[in-house]
């Protein structure tokens, strides 16, 4: 049987309760999430494109609910620490992952250019992982923090 590759998108619009916990500001926060999913179907093709569909918007709804609890408030500017941490903790594997792919092409590239067995391309590699995942990492925190700033609040009365 053939392996199929299904992919889908999805994006929400939706708002979520915003609570601060600074200055206890309360308001609604209109938010749009994107999410993509791949899937792999050795199902029949309806299924595999209908779990693809699914994954992709709770990939979306995960990501409306994120940015909204990473956004920060509208009347002090504060923002959860703890939530941050929290956030940061689950993109860790993720950002070490890659980083650990630019490492290894660092590596190796390094030792085809050179073609010398000394421990330089090790030392490249051992210098490109932390950099690329720091890189990565930074690209998330500033993607999330920019989608942060352009919700739109609405006070609670």
């Amino acid at each position: 049987m053939a392996v199929r590759r299904y992919e889908a998108s999805s994006t929400v619009e939706t708002s979520f309760v915003f609570e601060c916990s600074a200055c206890g500001y309360e308001g609604m926060a209109a938010v749009q999430g994107e999410g993509y999913a791949e899937l792999d179907g050795r199902t029949s093709t309806g299924a595999a494109e209908t779990q693809a569909l699914d994954d992709a918007e709770g990939a979306a709804w995960r990501d409306a609910l994120t940015t909204v609890e990473l956004a920060p408030c509208p009347k002090c500017g504060a923002r959860s620490a703890s939530r941050w941490r929290s956030w940061l903790r689950a993109q860790l594997i993720g950002v070490l992952s890659w980083g650990a792919l630019g490492a290894l092409l660092a590596l190796l590239g390094t030792f085809l250019l050179r073609q010398e067995m000394d421990g330089f391309p090790l030392l490249v590699g051992a210098i490109m992982w932390p950099v690329v995942s720091g890189a990565i990492l930074l690209a998330r925190v500033e993607r999330k923090r920019a989608r942060a700033a352009t919700l739109r609040f609405h006070a609670t009365e």
